[in-house]
């Protein structure tokens, strides 16, 4: 599996949190707080998974000894 499809499945994961938690949270089966932190960490992996890309696409382009 490549960066790339990771970062298309974190981002549907995202989008997926976004729009199922608003409903969970006025049904009582998490706080707000905790909708947002999830979230935030989903976010914060699609970030690490970018870095990750870059690094790879750079390297890839620059400097194949370096992977």
């Amino acid at each position: 599996m490549t960066v790339t499809e990771q970062m298309k499945a974190v981002r549907r994961e995202i989008d997926y949190r976004k729009r199922l938690y608003p409903k969970w949270v006025s049904e009582g089966k998490m706080t707000q707080q905790e909708a947002n932190y999830q979230i935030e960490i989903m976010e914060q992996v699609l970030s690490t998974l970018h870095t990750v890309h870059n690094f790879v696409v750079g390297a890839t382009t620059t400097d194949r000894k370096v992977l």
